[in-house]
């Protein structure tokens, strides 16, 4: 494989490739964009014809709410992989299980799914800047997230979801 990066290295030098082809992990890169490139634009197909465009967005959202919860429960703000794939595995076993048990597209559960995702990634956040600015309010902010994600009873048809009402957040 050196002498193919040293060939490469070579005709940029003498000026039939781009000149940043002198690098061999140009070269390296150029070979993976060209190996992996036909591959993901079949995978977009079988993404598409499944409908779930929405969950590589939910999933990478899902991430930044794990973060956001790690930091809020105590992870260093080094290591918050706990939070982090906690959430994401959460939210995946999530919208499959939705998915699976109702009669809603992917697309619509997904959709469902992203914006609670960001809802709750946006109350933490600003609930770790309040903790961070009175470190005495932090129990406070917890019993206060607790009581928004608890599920409460519904009992108007259109404010339902599964036989739960989605709270409303203020900030």
């Amino acid at each position: 494989m050196n002498g193919f990066y040293q060939t490469v290295a070579e005709w940029a030098r003498i000026g039939y490739v781009p000149a940043m082809f002198e690098h061999a992990f140009m070269t390296r890169g150029l070979l993976a964009a060209l190996m992996v490139g036909p591959l993901l634009g079949g995978l977009g197909v079988v993404v598409v014809t499944k409908k779930l465009s929405f969950f590589t967005q939910t999933i990478g959202n899902a991430a930044l709410t794990g973060v956001a919860l790690g930091l809020l429960i105590g992870e260093p703000m080094d290591r918050t992989y706990g939070g982090l794939y906690a959430f994401c595995l959460t939210v995946a076993w999530l919208m499959t299980f939705l998915r699976h048990r109702t009669r809603f597209a992917s697309d619509t559960v997904i959709g469902v799914v992203l914006a609670q995702t960001l809802g709750l990634r946006d109350r933490h956040a600003c609930a770790r800047h309040q903790a961070v600015q009175h470190p005495s309010n932090r129990s406070r902010l917890i019993r206060e997230l607790d009581h928004h994600l608890r599920p409460r009873p519904s009992h108007s048809r259109g404010d339902r979801f599964f036989g739960y009402r989605l709270g409303r957040v203020d900030f």
